[in-house]
C-alpha cells in the first residue's frame, strides 16, 4: 500500500547554478531559464520575448544548424515538486525535457558516514540522504513521492534499480505488480514491452526513472539527481529514447529533478 502525504509547499532560495552538458556542434538543444524577462546571449532582454539558447548571440533562435523551435510549455504537474523558482532548464542533460531544482537540506547525521552499511534502513546513502519535514533522514526518491499527492489524488512510489530501504520506505516504493500493471492495462505494453520497460523482479531494470506516477490518464516519471551526481546516465538515455520512441515518455511527462540547497547549507 501506498503512503500518501499532502505537501505543504515551500518558496525560498535563489535559482540555482546547474551542473548540465555540453552539446556537440550539431545539437540543436541547450539550457534556458524560465525566470523573468530572458536575456539574450549577451546579456540584454529579448525584444520579442523570446529565449536564446546559450550558444546565440541574439534573440533569434539560432545555433550552428539553423533555427531551433521554441521547446514545449513546462509541464504544469512539475508545480506538485516544488520547484525552485527560476530553475525550470529545458534540455540541461542530454534528453529534450525539462528539469527543475528542488530544495532538499543534506543531512549530516551519522547514518551519512554509513554508505556500505544498514542497507535494509536507509540503501547505503551515505552522504545522498536528505532531511525530511520533521527533522529525521530520508531519501530524496521518497521524498519526491512525497511531494506528488494526496490533494491532487496521484498514485506514486519510488522505482529501485536495486532493493534497499524497505525497513524505513517501504511504503513509499512502487510494488512491481502494480507498475506493470498500469503499463499493460493503460498505455497496452504487450510481455515482451513490460519486461523492457520494467521488468518482473523487484530491482527495475537499468535507467528506469526514479519516480512513476499517475493520475487518471496521465503517467509522469522522474529522475532525480543530487549534488554528487554528475548528469544522467548512459542507461538513462536510452531508457528514455526507447520509450519515447513507443510514446510511454515525452517531454510532458518525464522530468528531471536536481537537488538544490541554500547557499552556505553544506
Amino acid at each position: 500500500m501506498l503512503v500518501r502525504v499532502r505537501a505543504r509547499h515551500r518558496r525560498s532560495g535563489r535559482a540555482p547554478a546547474h551542473h548540465g552538458y555540453s552539446p556537440p556542434p550539431f545539437e540543436i538543444l541547450d539550457r534556458f531559464l524560465l525566470s523573468g524577462s530572458p536575456p539574450s546571449a549577451d546579456g540584454q532582454p529579448c525584444a520579442d520575448g523570446g529565449r536564446p539558447i546559450l550558444e546565440a548571440s541574439a534573440c533569434d533562435w539560432r545555433t550552428h544548424t539553423g533555427t531551433v523551435p521554441a521547446p514545449p510549455p513546462l509541464p504544469s504537474w512539475t508545480r506538485l515538486l516544488e520547484p525552485v523558482p527560476g530553475s525550470a532548464v529545458w534540455a540541461a542533460d542530454r534528453l529534450p525535457v525539462w528539469s527543475v531544482s528542488i530544495e532538499l537540506a543534506v543531512w549530516t547525521g551519522p547514518e551519512s558516514l554509513e554508505s556500505d552499511k544498514n542497507k535494509s534502513s536507509h540503501c547505503g546513502k551515505g552522504r545522498a540522504l536528505v532531511v525530511e519535514r520533521d527533522g529525521r533522514y530520508s531519501c530524496s526518491e521518497v521524498e519526491i513521492v512525497r511531494r506528488l499527492f494526496d490533494a491532487d489524488g496521484w498514485t506514486a512510489g519510488w522505482v529501485q534499480p536495486y532493493v534497499c530501504g524497505r525497513l524505513s520506505w517501504g511504503n513509499w516504493i512502487m510494488p512491481v505488480a502494480t507498475e506493470n500493471e498500469r503499463l499493460r492495462q493503460h498505455h497496452r505494453l504487450n510481455p515482451a514491452q513490460v519486461a523492457r520497460f520494467r521488468g518482473s523482479s523487484e530491482a527495475a531494470v537499468r535507467g528506469h526513472p526514479d519516480v512513476i506516477a499517475w493520475r487518471d490518464d496521465e503517467t509522469i516519471f522522474v529522475e532525480f539527481k543530487s549534488l554528487f551526481d554528475v548528469g544522467l546516465n548512459q542507461n538513462q538515455v536510452d531508457w528514455f529514447r526507447a520509450a519515447k520512441r513507443l510514446g510511454l515518455a515525452t517531454a510532458a511527462n518525464y522530468v528531471i529533478a536536481n537537488q538544490w540547497v541554500s547557499p552556505g547549507a553544506i
